[in-house]
Protein backbone atom coordinates (compact mmCIF):
# COMPACT_ATOMS: atom_id res chain seq x y z
CA UNK A 1 0.00 0.00 0.00
CA UNK A 2 2.58 3.13 -1.36
CA UNK A 3 -0.07 5.72 0.07
CA UNK A 4 -1.30 3.95 3.05
CA UNK A 5 -2.06 7.03 5.11
CA UNK A 6 -4.01 5.78 8.14
CA UNK A 7 -4.04 2.27 6.95
CA UNK A 8 -8.17 1.94 5.96
CA UNK A 9 -6.59 0.11 2.30
CA UNK A 10 -4.32 -1.76 4.21
CA UNK A 11 -6.71 -3.04 6.90
CA UNK A 12 -8.54 -4.47 4.15
CA UNK A 13 -6.10 -5.86 2.58
CA UNK A 14 -5.01 -7.81 5.34
CA UNK A 15 -8.49 -8.83 5.86
CA UNK A 16 -8.87 -10.20 2.35
CA UNK A 17 -5.55 -11.99 3.08
CA UNK A 18 -6.78 -13.58 5.95
CA UNK A 19 -3.82 -12.21 7.99
CA UNK A 20 -1.38 -14.38 6.37
CA UNK A 21 1.51 -13.03 4.38
CA UNK A 22 2.39 -9.33 4.74
CA UNK A 23 1.07 -6.38 3.28
CA UNK A 24 3.82 -3.47 3.89
CA UNK A 25 2.05 0.20 4.22
CA UNK A 26 4.05 2.93 3.41
CA UNK A 27 3.59 6.94 3.63
CA UNK A 28 5.61 9.92 4.30
CA UNK A 29 3.76 10.84 7.29
CA UNK A 30 4.53 9.25 9.98
CA UNK A 31 1.71 10.65 12.39
CA UNK A 32 -0.73 8.78 9.94
CA UNK A 33 0.98 5.47 9.78
CA UNK A 34 1.24 5.31 13.44
CA UNK A 35 -2.70 5.52 13.50
CA UNK A 36 -2.62 1.85 11.59
CA UNK A 37 -0.86 0.56 14.52
CA UNK A 38 -3.95 1.19 16.93
CA UNK A 39 -6.32 0.51 14.26
CA UNK A 40 -4.66 -3.27 13.61
CA UNK A 41 -4.63 -4.19 16.67
CA UNK A 42 -7.70 -3.81 17.25
CA UNK A 43 -9.11 -5.47 14.43
CA UNK A 44 -6.56 -8.76 15.36
CA UNK A 45 -4.61 -7.69 12.41
CA UNK A 46 -1.14 -8.60 12.66
CA UNK A 47 0.57 -8.73 9.19
CA UNK A 48 0.74 -4.88 8.44
CA UNK A 49 4.73 -3.38 8.41
CA UNK A 50 4.59 0.29 8.31
CA UNK A 51 7.34 2.35 7.01
CA UNK A 52 7.37 5.74 6.71
CA UNK A 53 9.50 6.91 3.28
CA UNK A 54 10.30 10.34 2.38
CA UNK A 55 9.68 12.03 -1.26
CA UNK A 56 12.42 9.81 -2.71
CA UNK A 57 10.63 6.72 -1.78
CA UNK A 58 13.82 6.03 0.61
CA UNK A 59 12.80 3.59 3.33
CA UNK A 60 11.59 0.53 0.84
CA UNK A 61 15.14 -1.14 0.41
CA UNK A 62 14.37 -4.84 0.19
CA UNK A 63 11.32 -4.91 -1.78
CA UNK A 64 12.09 -4.40 -4.95
CA UNK A 65 10.72 -6.59 -7.93
CA UNK A 66 9.58 -8.86 -4.71
CA UNK A 67 5.65 -7.69 -4.54
CA UNK A 68 2.53 -9.90 -5.90
CA UNK A 69 0.57 -6.13 -5.92
CA UNK A 70 1.36 -2.75 -5.21
CA UNK A 71 -1.66 -0.23 -4.54
CA UNK A 72 -0.83 3.35 -5.26
CA UNK A 73 -3.91 5.40 -4.86
CA UNK A 74 -2.42 8.33 -5.10
CA UNK A 75 -2.85 11.68 -4.14
CA UNK A 76 -5.15 13.71 -6.42
CA UNK A 77 -7.62 16.87 -6.91
CA UNK A 78 -9.93 15.01 -5.11
CA UNK A 79 -12.78 16.29 -7.79
CA UNK A 80 -14.58 13.20 -7.76
CA UNK A 81 -15.50 14.13 -4.01
CA UNK A 82 -17.34 17.38 -4.68
CA UNK A 83 -20.98 15.71 -3.87
CA UNK A 84 -19.84 14.81 -0.70
CA UNK A 85 -17.78 17.49 0.05
CA UNK A 86 -18.92 20.43 -1.64
CA UNK A 87 -16.07 23.10 -0.35
CA UNK A 88 -13.86 21.30 -1.86
CA UNK A 89 -14.98 23.24 -4.71
CA UNK A 90 -14.11 26.12 -3.38
CA UNK A 91 -10.12 25.59 -2.66
CA UNK A 92 -9.93 23.86 -6.38
CA UNK A 93 -7.86 25.03 -9.19
CA UNK A 94 -6.54 23.57 -12.56
CA UNK A 95 -3.06 24.55 -11.54
CA UNK A 96 -2.80 22.37 -8.39
CA UNK A 97 -4.54 19.36 -9.93
CA UNK A 98 -1.92 19.40 -13.10
CA UNK A 99 1.23 20.11 -10.01
CA UNK A 100 -0.38 16.87 -9.14
CA UNK A 101 0.48 15.20 -11.90
CA UNK A 102 4.05 15.25 -11.68
CA UNK A 103 3.40 13.44 -8.12
CA UNK A 104 1.32 10.83 -9.45
CA UNK A 105 3.50 9.96 -12.17
CA UNK A 106 6.65 10.19 -9.17
CA UNK A 107 4.58 7.59 -7.82
CA UNK A 108 3.80 5.52 -10.36
CA UNK A 109 7.27 5.09 -11.71
CA UNK A 110 8.63 4.66 -7.92
CA UNK A 111 6.43 2.34 -7.22
CA UNK A 112 6.12 0.16 -10.15
CA UNK A 113 10.03 -1.47 -9.19
CA UNK A 114 8.63 -3.14 -6.42
CA UNK A 115 6.02 -5.52 -8.30
CA UNK A 116 7.68 -8.96 -9.19
CA UNK A 117 7.32 -10.12 -12.84
CA UNK A 118 3.51 -11.51 -12.98
CA UNK A 119 2.64 -9.33 -10.27
CA UNK A 120 -0.04 -6.05 -10.71
CA UNK A 121 0.12 -2.51 -10.37
CA UNK A 122 -2.68 -1.03 -9.32
CA UNK A 123 -3.26 2.53 -9.38
CA UNK A 124 -6.03 4.61 -8.16
CA UNK A 125 -7.93 8.24 -7.73
CA UNK A 126 -10.78 10.12 -6.07
CA UNK A 127 -10.83 12.23 -9.57
CA UNK A 128 -12.63 11.82 -12.80
CA UNK A 129 -9.57 14.29 -14.64
CA UNK A 130 -8.19 12.58 -17.66
CA UNK A 131 -5.56 14.29 -16.84
CA UNK A 132 -4.99 12.84 -12.92
CA UNK A 133 -6.37 9.04 -14.75
CA UNK A 134 -6.04 7.78 -18.19
CA UNK A 135 -3.17 10.54 -19.25
CA UNK A 136 -0.98 9.45 -16.23
CA UNK A 137 -1.36 5.62 -17.66
CA UNK A 138 -0.87 6.55 -21.17
CA UNK A 139 2.41 8.33 -19.85
CA UNK A 140 3.54 5.59 -17.51
CA UNK A 141 2.60 2.24 -20.32
CA UNK A 142 4.37 4.56 -22.68
CA UNK A 143 7.85 4.52 -21.15
CA UNK A 144 6.80 0.87 -19.11
CA UNK A 145 6.66 -1.83 -22.15
CA UNK A 146 7.24 -4.30 -19.06
CA UNK A 147 3.75 -3.69 -17.92
CA UNK A 148 -0.26 -3.98 -19.96
CA UNK A 149 -3.35 -2.96 -18.92
CA UNK A 150 -5.68 -6.01 -17.48
CA UNK A 151 -9.34 -5.56 -17.21
CA UNK A 152 -10.20 -3.96 -13.95
CA UNK A 153 -14.37 -4.98 -14.69
CA UNK A 154 -13.38 -9.12 -15.40
CA UNK A 155 -10.79 -8.52 -11.53
CA UNK A 156 -13.82 -7.45 -9.67
CA UNK A 157 -16.53 -10.05 -11.41
CA UNK A 158 -14.63 -13.01 -10.17
CA UNK A 159 -14.76 -11.77 -7.12
CA UNK A 160 -18.29 -11.58 -7.19
CA UNK A 161 -18.54 -7.71 -7.31
CA UNK A 162 -21.62 -6.68 -9.86
CA UNK A 163 -20.22 -4.40 -12.35
CA UNK A 164 -21.83 -2.60 -15.49
CA UNK A 165 -20.16 -3.21 -18.72
CA UNK A 166 -16.49 -4.75 -20.13
CA UNK A 167 -14.09 -1.39 -19.60
CA UNK A 168 -10.71 -2.07 -18.99
CA UNK A 169 -10.79 0.80 -16.67
CA UNK A 170 -12.67 1.51 -13.89
CA UNK A 171 -14.73 4.54 -13.29
CA UNK A 172 -17.22 5.46 -11.16
CA UNK A 173 -19.85 8.40 -11.82
CA UNK A 174 -22.09 9.74 -8.78
CA UNK A 175 -25.02 9.82 -10.59
CA UNK A 176 -24.50 6.31 -11.23
CA UNK A 177 -23.51 4.54 -8.36
CA UNK A 178 -24.14 6.72 -5.53
CA UNK A 179 -20.17 7.08 -4.54
CA UNK A 180 -17.74 8.97 -5.20
CA UNK A 181 -16.31 9.52 -8.62
CA UNK A 182 -13.57 7.36 -8.30
CA UNK A 183 -10.97 5.73 -10.89
CA UNK A 184 -8.67 2.58 -11.17
CA UNK A 185 -6.59 0.63 -13.09
CA UNK A 186 -4.67 -2.76 -12.88
CA UNK A 187 -1.38 -3.41 -14.49
CA UNK A 188 0.57 -6.56 -14.65
CA UNK A 189 4.09 -6.85 -14.84
CA UNK A 190 5.02 -9.38 -17.79
CA UNK A 191 6.94 -12.33 -16.42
Amino acid sequence: DACAGAGGKSLLLAAEMRDSGEVVALDVDPGRLHALTGRAERAGITIIASRVVDDAGNRWEGLAGLADGVLVDAPCSGAGTFRRNPWAKLTYTTEHAVALQRTQDRLLERYAALVKPGGRLVYGTCTLRLGENENRLDEFLAGHPEFHLVSASEILRRRGVPVKGNEVLMTLLPHETGTDGFFGAVMVRSR
